[in-house]
């Protein structure tokens, strides 16, 4: 499958940024990210009432709505500097934007099985984020008219919740629907101000000749209801009336069931294993935090899992239900008593160096799992109508990102493990019953 760039443009705002916004600190949650690119990938059928539509001419639309954007998410269009204290330069740069043809039909990519090098030809973005461009932006046409939109953003500058704002929003500029523009706010390093982190170095993983693979698990709606049934099958019904798990959770607990049981045979026993979550902190802390912020306002959360929930043969799914069910209602309780910004900060930040030890250095068997549901990823029309699909970026560390599956309020799970773990992760008797396999494997090879 060929993918042909026919050109790259420098997008600045349509109006310049004031002076006394020309210097955004970052918040002291901004200096503890990486400065890596968060990428997300979004997957459009052409729209049959739009035929015949000149493709180039919503290209054009496309060009102009974004800078019409940055205009109100004008440090976007910065530059990351880490000179003189960590800041972001909005000097109105731009951001860039790539066209390209591809000499495919989009199922082929929908329904067939994408490899690394096709991803990454989709979306391609810097290594290094100072004094580059903060946000990348592939559109990529392919042959039957379908488009891929490929976006990657520096998480200095913010995490999903932004992403997702600053999408839903040039979609809704491209197609005139000012009424559901979002007015972002930068304001979080006022109440986070900025400080030295003191987090050290991100740390490499050590994947060595390690080969990874991306497979994507589609739990729609009724297979959801049935693992909620089960879940609180053997539950009192003071409790079960009381307490349902969510589709995360329960999604989760299946996956996290699956994975333990193939450790387990692989190595002969079972060996300690941690669940972590990301969470985001809009609305569930006690701060008043600017509508609609822009910026890195989550954390991490974890529960170590518990011996006595295996029995002799597997891991009781019910068991893993409720402690990851727990593990969400204590952390939440937890973050809704914090009134105090410096006590906020001194928690992510723990947060986050725990769950750098736990997935670089610590003996302990990590299963890492992120959450964009509800995020409105699919309300994003640039004239192709919403999209058929949304998914990741290539990774090279495991993972399990959960998405809407906007159809049926299921849910896409984006599972990447090494090779001789997706095998028999497929072949799980109850990831075979409760999911359908879209887009089979995707190869990252080191």
């Amino acid at each position: 499958m060929k993918v042909e760039v026919q050109w790259k443009k420098v997008v600045k705002p349509s109006a310049l940024t004031p002076h006394h916004r020309q210097k955004l600190k970052l918040s002291s949650m901004d200096e503890l990210q990486t400065p890596n690119y968060v990428g997300i990938i979004f997957y459009y059928r052409d729209n049959a009432e739009n035929s015949g539509v000149d493709t180039l001419k919503r290209l054009r639309r496309m060009e102009e709505s974004l800078s019409e954007t940055l205009t109100i998410f004008y440090p976007m269009a910065g530059r990351y500097v880490e000179d003189d204290g960590c800041f972001i330069d909005c000097n109105d740069h731009g951001v860039e934007f790539v066209h390209a043809k591809v000499d495919a039909r989009i199922d082929q990519i929908i329904r067939g099985e994408p490899d690394l090098d096709l991803l990454d030809r989709l979306s391609k973005f810097p290594t290094e984020a100072v004094g580059n461009p903060l946000v990348v932006i592939q559109a990529n046409v392919f042959e039957c008219g379908g488009l891929v939109i490929g976006l990657h953003i520096s998480h200095k500058i913010g995490d999903m919740y932004t992403m997702a704002m600053f999408m839903n929003s040039w979609a809704a500029m491209c197609r005139g629907n000012m009424h559901k523009i979002v007015c972002p706010s930068f304001e979080l390093s006022s109440i986070f101000p900025p400080k030295e982190p003191s987090f050290g170095s991100w740390p490499e993983p050590g994947i060595g000749n390690e080969k990874f693979v991306m497979s994507t698990f589609r739990f729609d709606g009724k297979a959801i209801s049935k693992l909620k049934a089960q879940a609180t099958a053997d539950a009192p019904d003071s409790i079960a009336d009381n307490w349902q798990p969510s589709r995360v959770e329960v999604v989760s607990a299946l996956i996290t069931r699956a994975l333990v049981d193939i450790d387990r045979n692989k190595h002969g026993k079972l060996r300690p294993f941690v669940v972590c979550m990301t969470m985001n902190l809009r609305e569930r802390i006690g701060l008043a935090i600017p509508t609609n912020s822009c910026g890195n306002l989550y954390t991490t959360i974890a529960a170590q899992l518990d011996r006595s929930m295996a029995d002799e043969s597997k891991l009781v799914f019910q068991e893993v239900v409720n402690m990851i069910s727990e593990m969400v209602r204590n952390s939440r309780a937890r973050y809704a008593k914090v009134a105090d910004a410096e006590e906020l900060r001194s928690m992510v930040k723990d947060s986050l160096m725990d769950f750098t030890e736990l997935a670089f250095t610590s003996e302990e068997h990590l299963i890492p799992f992120s959450s964009w549901c509800r995020f409105g990823l699919y309300k994003n029309d640039f004239g192709w109508g919403w999209p058929d699909l949304v998914g990741l970026a290539s990774l090279n560390f495991k993972s399990v990102f959960l998405i809407d599956d906007e159809d049926n309020g299921g849910i896409y799970a984006w599972v990447t493990l090494k090779e001789d773990e997706m095998i028999p992760f497929k072949h799980d008797a109850e990831i075979r019953a409760f999911t359908s396999l879209v887009g089979d494997t995707c190869r990252l090879n080191y």
